[in-house]
């Protein structure tokens, strides 16, 4: 499954965050970065068993193109995080914020880019290292 999915659901609204054990503390990512994020493997676990095997590839291939990029990208001086947070918040320009709340995408899987400066971008779904490789390069301006 080779889908790249820009989504310009950006700007997010900004959203308050409380720390309780219902509500863990979310990911604060500032800088030039790549979030890989997903569910945590419970998540996972039970999206498997209701949609079945296939959500288990899907879960495989992203796990595959993401360490493939991931390595790509730290070789360039990129840093990357992958994440099962339920809370993204990436800070960048002065003082913006934009907050991604994994749970409320219309995908279990996802990327964003971050420099620190520029409108994060976000995609869904599983996309192969060429595409995300490609992306990566044209976004960080990369040779």
């Amino acid at each position: 499954m080779n889908v790249l999915l820009l989504i310009a659901l950006f700007p997010f609204a900004a959203t308050q965050l409380t720390k309780s054990p219902a509500n863990p503390p979310a990911l604060v990512v500032t800088g030039a970065r790549v979030i890989f994020f997903g569910p945590t493997q419970t998540e996972r676990d039970s999206i498997i068993h209701v949609e079945g095997i296939d959500a288990g590839q899907v879960f495989d291939d992203f796990d595959y193109y993401s360490g493939k990029v991931g390595s790509y990208l730290k070789r360039r001086g990129v840093g990357v995080i992958m994440t099962t947070n339920p809370v993204i918040v990436v800070q960048f320009g002065d003082k913006l914020v934009r907050t991604i709340e994994r749970k409320k995408l219309q995908d279990f899987v996802g990327v964003v880019l971050t420099d620190g400066v520029q409108e994060p971008r976000l995609y869904l779904g599983v996309s192969s290292d060429e595409e995300l490789v490609s992306e990566c390069a044209q976004f960080f301006k990369l040779k």
